[in-house]
């Protein structure tokens, strides 16, 4: 019993540093790549997107902005970002970038990431709830897509639920949530 009761205190605070984890992700707009569409303001239930009549562009209010990541899953012209931690080197041009499509997903869902100018290898990382990773891949800069199928790094699937995709690439690092429906 007492076993019992220690593995869901492990396995409640592994999902309280997964959600801690989502909530410092926050995301910005490269103004370079948006074409001011006006499709990442569609799920944004907080209105954090806003226009700037100075500027003429899209932004995000960082006080507003809850982190769902429904902006970065909805723009199609990979314009939005996440940045976590100190986001003092990320910079227009050295971006690393990351989406999925489609969220929730079912079999399959398709990754599309750009890596800064000076890198030319990535980890791809899914972690299951209880922070354990399940999937790892290196990837690199002669592709920008690739399409996951829901499995472990073995190939066997995954069970439904809530997973992390991290994709780290020098000290820069980048989150996103995936839905997986079985």
């Amino acid at each position: 019993m007492r076993k019992r009761i220690l593995s869901l205190i492990l396995v409640m605070i592994a999902i309280c540093c997964v959600l801690f984890a989502i909530k410092s992700v926050y995301y910005q707009i490269d103004q370079e790549r948006c074409h001011q569409c006006g499709r990442c303001t569609i799920d944004c239930a907080p209105e954090a997107i806003q226009f700037n009549e100075q500027t003429g562009g899209l932004f995000i209010d960082q006080a507003l902005c809850t982190g769902c990541g429904n902006c970065l899953q909805n723009c199609p012209y990979g314009a939005i970002y996440s940045v976590t931690g100190n986001s003092d080197n990320t910079i227009p041009g050295h971006i690393l970038y990351l989406s999925h499509s489609p969220n929730p997903m079912r079999a399959y869902t398709d990754f599309k990431y750009s890596l800064p100018k000076e890198f030319k290898q990535a980890v791809l990382t899914v972690v299951n709830n209880k922070g354990q990773s399940v999937y790892i891949r290196t990837i690199d800069k002669t592709q920008s897509t690739f399409r996951w199928n829901g499995t472990d790094s073995q190939g066997k699937y995954l069970p439904g639920g809530v997973y992390i995709a991290r994709l780290i690439c020098g000290n820069a690092r980048t989150t996103n949530k995936i839905t997986l429906v079985r």
